[in-house]
């Protein structure tokens, strides 16, 4: 990311109950105002985290101060309009949402990347969700393939020079995991094979597992460019023997 000197970065990641909740749900939103803030978590919010089973790999995502990551409006309106013009109703987001005041905290999604492998850079962010977890409206694998490959054709009409990294948050399999699914779907996109990655049944993408999609939107939008993709790692993290745990993995198309 260093290398490439990006002026913006998108990242797509799904929301789990941090900005939206029970009373709205977006399939697909883009976020398009003035700034997006990392929040530090509360006294309270940590331990509720704890209560959750949260651990220190969780707490770390948010700052122990606040952080706030310019959002380029004029790139991030024209992602809109464009996917409008594409057959995607996004929902469109010009504020953070808040509560009573305090704003709601960014989430882990993006929080991982701006803390762990950006520390915390302050490269202007669009954050794009995709709602990958809580039923009823969780988009196929195919449409999320075809949404990122709207995203890219956005960025590609985009009449400025900006540079533009895009990238996607989210575990392989979990909180069981499955590494022949992790493994087969992982190998279509280092071959490109579409077909065989987008006609992965729904139903195996659940609960953590479901954040596979954004990784397979993320191959979306990397399908437009014909860029390939390079294999960091990918390592199955198990807990039990019972075989819960994670799948964790890293990749990059340059």
């Amino acid at each position: 990311i260093k290398a490439a000197r990006p002026d913006a970065m998108l990242i797509i990641g799904d929301d789990h109950h941090e900005w939206f909740m029970q009373d709205i749900q977006p399939a697909f939103s883009v976020f398009y105002g003035d700034a997006v803030q990392n929040r530090a978590l509360t006294a309270e919010e940590e331990q509720a985290t704890i209560a959750r089973g949260g651990t220190y790999s969780m707490k770390v995502y948010y700052p122990p101060k606040d952080e706030t990551y310019s959002c380029p409006k004029d790139i991030a309106t024209h992602v809109i309009k464009s996917l409008m013009d594409d057959s995607f109703d996004v929902t469109a987001i010009g504020e953070q949402p808040s509560d009573n005041g305090q704003l709601r905290t960014l989430g882990h999604s993006y929080g991982f990347i701006y803390r762990r492998i950006l520390n915390s850079a302050p490269i202007p962010l669009i954050p794009i969700s995709v709602n990958t977890y809580h039923p009823p409206n969780q988009p196929s694998p195919k449409r999320c393939f075809e949404f990122g490959r709207a995203i890219a054709r956005a960025l590609q009409s985009f009449p400025g020079k900006q540079r533009i990294v895009v990238g996607a948050s989210g575990g392989m399999t979990h909180f069981v995991i499955d590494e022949e699914m992790d493994r087969r779907l992982v190998d279509a996109m280092l071959k490109g094979d579409w077909d065989k990655l987008t006609s992965e049944p729904d139903i195996h993408f659940r609960s953590g597992t479901s954040e596979i999609k954004n990784w397979i939107g993320n191959a979306g939008m990397m399908a437009e460019t014909g860029l390939k993709m390079e294999l960091l790692d990918l390592v199955p993290c198990y807990r039990s023997e019972a075989g819960t745990g994670s799948t964790m993995g890293f990749a990059t198309w340059n």
